[in-house]
């Protein structure tokens, strides 16, 4: 990763990219259930690498699981475009982030249907042998931390092996904003995200670059890739 270090120190490093892989551990299991995180701000192109990812034959059976797919499910099948986007753009709503995250509401009840929470299917793919694209900002250093212990603890209790993959999309800002804007004029359903909160992601995409080597080292972190 000494090429990565040197360019994440880089007061510029907006501007460039260190595309392809900056790590890769050589004892990694393969073929074995993989955890594809997709890492990026808001139009960094993560939703549209999804497709590709599904098709890789590298990993076995994939599941794709995305937060905005998780959020539109919420609405009915009713729900207007402008709805849409009201519901993508919305990221502070506690009682959606238990529906999606935990599975249940703010009282701990289950969701009327039943579904688990985000964290806990992963986990359940992945002791099935199933292969996880999860498409979300991923930026949050606790919960991305909370998913990889899940994870180690439910593998480790049944002795299954598996892989841990982490890739970022790097952008800049503008590009993004305009990716976005892009988005929003073709009518596309997608959260459309102000600059501020472009900004805000941005911050924490930095922090993850900063923080990325001790992450790879702590959590056993098998392949890191920029696109």
């Amino acid at each position: 990763m000494e090429n990565f270090k040197n360019w994440a120190k880089m007061d510029t490093f907006e501007a460039a990219s260190p595309q392809g892989v900056v790590y890769h551990k050589e004892s990694a299991q393969a073929p074995t259930a993989t955890l594809i995180l997709l890492v990026g701000i808001p139009g960094s192109g993560k939703s549209l690498h999804t497709e590709a990812a599904r098709q890789e034959k590298t990993y076995g059976k994939i599941q794709v699981i995305s937060t905005d797919a998780e959020r539109l499910a919420l609405l009915t099948k009713e729900a207007t475009l402008k709805q849409k986007r009201e519901r993508l753009s919305r990221f502070d709503s506690k009682f959606e982030g238990a529906m999606i995250f935990d599975g249940c509401d703010l009282d701990g009840n289950p969701r009327r249907d039943k579904k688990l929470g985000i964290n806990d299917r992963i986990v359940n793919y992945l002791t099935s042998g199933t292969s996880v694209v999860y498409d979300a900002t991923n930026l949050n250093p606790k919960t991305r931390h909370a998913l990889y212990k899940k994870i180690k603890d439910e593998m480790d209790k049944q002795g299954n092996p598996y892989n841990i993959e982490l890739r970022l999309f790097h952008v800049s800002r503008s590009e993004a904003s305009r990716r976005i804007a892009a988005d929003v004029k073709a009518n596309k359903i997608r959260a459309n995200v102000p600059e501020d909160g472009i900004a805000r992601t941005w911050e924490a995409y930095t922090k993850v670059i900063k923080d990325l080597e001790a992450e790879v080292a702590k959590f056993d972190i098998s392949h890191v890739e920029f696109y």
